[in-house]
This record gives C-alpha cells, structure tokens and sequence, in this order.
C-alpha cells in the first residue's frame, strides 16, 4: 500500500460562497491514545450537483439539511458545524484530513478524549474485517480505504448514503498538502471503513428516521 503525508499548521480564510460543488474524487483516532494516519490529498474533479430548479432536483443545501434531520442528536451537532465551516465560512484548516475533521469536532465540543468521543468500531486496515454498513451514522468519522487514490488511507465524515448497495456515501473531506480551499462534500466508495469514531454522548441517542 503506497502512503504519502500531508502537512499540518492551522490557519483560516473567509470568503463569500457563490456556488458549491459536489465532486466524485478523487490519524487514525484512539479513544485512549490519539494517533494519525500519514494521508495524500486525491485530485479531485468536481462535478456540479444539480440545481434546484424547481422540479424536484435537491441542491447541496437541501442534501446537508435533510441529512440533518436524520441523524442523531449528536449527529446532528456535528453536521451542522462542519456545513457552517466549510458553506458559510469556508474556513481552511492548514494541514491533513484528519486536522480538518478533528477541528469540526473539536468546535461542535467533542474534543479528542474519552469524554468527547469514542471509537465504536476499529480493525485492521490491510485485513479487515470491514464495518457494517449499519454501523455507520450521519456525523460519524470514518477511516477507510480511498480506492480512488491508490489505496491510500483516509478520513471524512460521513453525511449519507448515496448508493448504500454499491457501499457509496456523501462524505465532507479536506484535501490537506498546504492547500488554501475549504473542505468540500465529495461521493466515496467506504466499502473498506476501518474506524468508526462518534461524539462520546447518549448512548442511547437513536436515528430520528431511517436512513
């Protein structure tokens, strides 16, 4: 498996948002002792979504939102913070994938500790076994297999299922190598998802609706 790292220093840009894109592209997190994964950015080649023109076509907006909607109440938390960082302010989070997502969910106020998430699944990224796609949450930060950029590992959080039978999901990933541009919400292939890491509250917190 060929991996290569991406850079780390934080910093922040601003601007107006016009248009967002939805692209098709293209360390790890212990409970107990955090450690991160050595990732590339993929070149990605956005493909607008289509607009909402009125006769039934969802916008990115309406996508996020009704995502949203379905998920936990931490979920939701953590959905809402990284659409008003990555649409509204198009923050930039100098440094890797990881830096950006443990940004949201340091801001929506799950810092990376025992008390601020927890790991509900994990295993070996070569072997598997691979998690189920029931395991997986709106909100959730995955840690899968990129199979569009050789095979490298990455993590994005998870938003929805776009093809749950093909294991194809709207995830918002961060490209990292020092480049100036805010995350964007991309469709992946997690098929092969090794880590599962969630806001560590109300275990009981049930999904407002199916998937």
């Amino acid at each position: 498996m060929t991996l290569a790292a991406c850079s780390s220093a934080p910093a922040r840009m601003a601007a107006p948002v016009s248009a967002i894109e939805l692209a098709s592209p293209e360390k790890a997190f212990n409970s107990e002792e955090p450690a991160r994964l050595d990732e590339p950015a993929s070149p990605e080649k956005p493909i607008r979504p289509p607009a909402d023109d009125g006769d039934g076509n969802e916008s990115l907006l309406d996508t996020l939102l009704a995502a949203e909607s379905r998920a936990t109440r931490v979920g939701r938390k953590v959905l809402a913070t990284a659409r008003e960082m990555t649409l509204d302010r198009r923050e930039i989070v100098r440094g890797s994938c990881w830096d950006y997502t443990n940004a949201i969910y340091n801001r929506t106020g799950y810092p990376n500790n025992k008390t601020g998430r927890k790991t509900v699944f994990r295993s070996s990224k070569e072997n598997g076994p691979y998690a189920d796609a029931a395991l997986i949450q709106p909100g959730d930060w995955l840690y899968y297999i990129n199979h569009s950029y050789n095979g490298i590992e990455h993590s994005a959080i998870f938003v929805k299922w776009i093809n749950l039978d093909g294991r194809t999901a709207l995830m918002l990933s961060y490209g990292g190598e020092k480049r100036r541009e805010p995350a964007r919400y991309l469709s992946y292939d997690i098929s092969h998802v090794y880590q599962i890491v969630r806001p560590a509250e109300d275990g009981e917190d049930q999904l407002a609706s199916s998937r």
